[in-house]
């Protein structure tokens, strides 16, 4: 399995100077206030979803259709070009926020879009956002490398759980105790492209990337943790696509952890898989 290497510290492929850009090197914003920064909207009674101006994609399960925050539980979505070095080394290519666009003009009503944009070394990339039914889903590809590319590419989504109870205080033993209690009932559900199934719980110390989690691929994955107020995030893979997992440092999944989603590119012939995400 290649290695992988950063080229920024931060999570995000998104790059912390975008608040320093002119709008007009961003995305067009809703003007409505409660909106205001943000480039398309979809709601349903169980998730907000949002592309920011940024091009920061998230999703926040609703406890309820009363309830209004915005990312305060969600999860981030990242599109993300890899570039495979001739000594087996992986670069994730970050994006240049300036050079996002898109045709459609910003809408609170989101049903589909799709955005362009560059990354280092000036390839060209494109990832499309439909919502259908409930279901949010991604597809996107390279659409011209960059002149002095010679490596191979690959376009592929991220899609981030952040610490699920970073805000927790724990201040005695008894708080512990009811704590770990709850990582016990938190869990992941990994189906394998094979069929096999794997579940894990959030307490312990994993290697997230190792193969007992990814076996020769997942296509499904069903996260299920009080964090999200009683809600389940599925993500799955299409035909000839796949996910694979990882974290940092072999932590427990409630730290963190990633599912990054790929098209196989000797099998996704016309570049149609799709990576879906439903809220239940």
């Amino acid at each position: 399995m290649p290695k992988h290497r950063f080229l920024t510290a931060a999570a995000s492929l998104f790059c912390a100077c975008a608040a320093t850009q002119s709008a007009m090197a961003e995305l067009p914003s809703l003007t409505v206030k409660e909106w205001l920064g943000r480039f398309a909207v979809a709601q349903s009674g169980k998730f907000i979803f949002t592309i920011q101006t940024d091009g920061a994609i998230g999703l926040s399960p609703l406890e309820s259709k009363k309830d209004n925050a915005v990312f305060n539980k969600g999860i981030a979505i990242r599109p993300r070009i890899e570039e495979t070095m001739q000594d087996g080394s992986v670069v994730a290519r970050q994006i240049d926020v300036a050079s996002l666009e898109s045709n459609e003009p910003a809408t609170d009503k989101l049903e589909k879009t799709t955005i362009r944009g560059k990354v280092t070394g000036d390839t060209t990339f494109e990832i499309t956002a439909e919502v259908k039914q409930g279901t949010v889903y991604f597809g996107g590809k390279i659409i011209a490398p960059g002149p002095e590319v010679k490596n191979p590419l690959r376009f592929c989504v991220e899609i981030y759980f952040p610490s699920a109870y970073a805000a927790t205080k724990l201040e005695d033993e008894k708080q512990m105790e009811k704590f770990q209690k709850q990582l016990e009932d938190d869990k992941i559900t990994i189906k394998w492209t094979d069929g096999k199934k794997v579940k894990q719980t959030y307490e312990e110390n994993v290697d997230a990337s190792s193969e007992k989690f990814n076996g020769p691929g997942i296509a499904s994955a069903e996260v299920d943790t009080a964090s999200f107020s009683g809600k389940k995030i599925t993500v799955t893979a299409s035909p000839n696509s796949f996910f694979k997992m990882s974290n940092s440092n072999s932590e427990p999944l409630h730290k963190g952890f990633s599912l990054l989603w790929a098209p196989d590119a000797a099998k996704d012939v016309g570049n149609k898989a799709k990576l879906a995400i439903e809220v239940r």
